[in-house]
Order: C-alpha cells, then sequence, then structure tokens
C-alpha cells in the first residue's frame, strides 16, 4: 500500500448485509448453514413501499434488513425485527443522546431504533435489533437490556465477560455490545 492512501474502510450496505446474514446463520445454526438467514427483498424497502396497501401478513416478513429462509431461523425472527446500518460514521455518537438541544433533530441512534420499532409493532415482533459498523470501527449491537438474548443461565454471564455500554435513552434501557461477542458468548436462547 502506498504510504500516502488511507485504508479503505466503507462498503456497500448489501454487501454488508450479506456478511452479516451468514455470520448470524452460523452462529443460530451453531455452524451448520451459513443460509439459514439473507437479505430481505430490497433491503426492506418492498416491505416500506407496501405496508399501507397489502395485508399485513402476507409482507412481514420482508419487514428489517435479514428474514429467516429455513425454519431453523424462524424463531430468531418472530422474536427480532433486525435492522442493520453501514457507515454513518458522524451520524452515530452516543453522546448526542445527552447534549442534543430540544428543538434540534432527534440523534440518528434514535430516528433508526424508532423507525424498527415502528415496523416491529406493525409485524408483531417481540423486540428490535440494530446491528451497526461505523467505518473503520468494529461491529456494533444494539437491544434493550432487558433482551431475551441475556436469558439463560450461559448468556446472564455475558455483562461480566465482554465489554458492554448501558444507557438510558427514550424512557427505556438499552446494552451496546460487539457482535464478535455475541457470536461468541451468547447462546442462541431457548424458551424457557
Amino acid at each position: 500500500m502506498e504510504k500516502n492512501k488511507k485504508p479503505k474502510c466503507s462498503g456497500k450496505g448489501s454487501a454488508y448485509e450479506r456478511e452479516i446474514a451468514v455470520a448470524l446463520s452460523l452462529w443460530w445454526t451453531q455452524g451448520f448453514d451459513a443460509d439459514a438467514i439473507w437479505r430481505t427483498n430490497s433491503s426492506g424497502a418492498r416491505f416500506t413501499s407496501r405496508r399501507k396497501t397489502k395485508n399485513p401478513s402476507s409482507i412481514c416478513a420482508e419487514a428489517g434488513d435479514l428474514k429467516s429462509t429455513k425454519i431453523e431461523t424462524e424463531a430468531l425472527f418472530n422474536q427480532f425485527l433486525i435492522e442493520l446500518k453501514r457507515g454513518m460514521t458522524n451520524q452515530i455518537n452516543l453522546t448526542d443522546h445527552l447534549d442534543t438541544k430540544e428543538h434540534n433533530r432527534r440523534p440518528y441512534l434514535e430516528q433508526i431504533w424508532q423507525k424498527a420499532e415502528d415496523e416491529r409493532l406493525f409485524c408483531n415482533r417481540k423486540e428490535v435489533m440494530i446491528i451497526f459498523r461505523r467505518n473503520c470501527k468494529k461491529d456494533l449491537v444494539m437491544v434493550k437490556k432487558n433482551s431475551i438474548l441475556f436469558a439463560g443461565t450461559n448468556n446472564r454471564r455475558f455483562f461480566s465477560k465482554c465489554e458492554h455500554i448501558v444507557i438510558n435513552l427514550l424512557s427505556e434501557v438499552f446494552v451496546f455490545i460487539l457482535f464478535s461477542d455475541l457470536i461468541l458468548y451468547l447462546d442462541p436462547w431457548c424458551e424457557e
């Protein structure tokens, strides 16, 4: 690499969605199937455009950015609406939630959470999960702290093993964790 060239840290959203889909598929199926989760058609745009005109049950599989392609991963998508974001380095800043003045636009994370929450409610899913990567940074996961992800004996110990940030937003408690820690340390849950 030439001396003055910066490393390329950004990429297309569709490639990022495929990368995360494969990683989640392998995590959920314990390494057996890389194709059990895939991108929704048009990355959720089909759901957005048809939401007002179609029967909700016929389009809710297209809500969010990822969907189940096999029966093994249906439980994950019955629980979560998963939204992915790539780039947004200047828009995603946790301190914006503390020091943004009331008359200013809501911080970006709040905007994307609220959009995903609206879709979640429309499609009767139980939780929202946002996975994002800012340019030249690691993948992060944003969920509510009381998420089913942290249920179960092994998963309750997660916070003592892994770095995380807890923040109060929108009258809720959220946790930010590394996506790599989710894959390494959290077991796909079983209904208890």
